[in-house]
């Protein structure tokens, strides 16, 4: 949601870390993530594709929701 109101992907980083919150190997967020999660947001949405052809929607549980991006 962050993005959707004009923040960039530093000021995202920054208001995650002032949270508290961690990546999963419990470093503070940096930009690079926050644009690893938007560039790959099918699959921080709990769905996962690979080759041609192959989509599982649902597939994990989902960290961000469908509207938020």
């Amino acid at each position: 949601k962050l993005r959707k109101y004009g923040m960039t992907m530093v000021n995202i980083a920054e208001e995650l870390n002032r949270r508290g919150l961690k990546t999963k190997q419990g470093n503070e967020f940096r930009h690079s993530a926050i644009q690893g999660i938007l560039n790959n947001k099918e699959m921080y949405q709990g769905h996962y594709r690979y080759g041609i052809g192959h989509f599982f929607k649902n597939h994990h549980d989902a960290i961000i929701k469908e509207d938020d991006v």
